[in-house]
């Protein structure tokens, strides 16, 4: 693999996630993707998670069912996506957040 892989986090609107994102998501912040195989809705299902100093974490929303498809197998046997950089994107006339990115290393 190797290269970089950039995606918009699913379910960012779901509860108060997008509140959080707005509110905590800045530069340095870290994630986490963790495989949720019992998933209702998914079996191939990847959240989003932010982590923090302290161990704890936060769910924001899941990798895209696209790219679930493809990485849940590849998890499952134990690789984990390297660096992963995330970034808001704001709409420019109202300066309201509407999505999270993220760009992971493919290794």
């Amino acid at each position: 693999m190797g290269d970089w892989k950039g995606f918009t986090v699913k379910g960012t609107f779901v509860g108060k996630r997008m509140e959080h994102i707005s509110k905590y998501v800045t530069r340095g912040s870290k994630f986490r993707l963790v495989r949720e195989p019992e998933n209702e809705y998914d079996p191939n299902a990847i959240a989003v998670k932010q982590v923090f100093k302290n161990g704890g974490a936060v769910m924001l929303g899941y990798v895209p069912r696209e790219l679930a498809e493809k990485w849940a197998a590849l998890m499952d046997a134990g690789w984990v996506p390297g660096v992963i950089f995330g970034m808001m994107y704001v709409d420019e006339r109202t300066g309201e957040h509407k999505g999270l990115q993220l760009r992971c290393k493919l290794q």
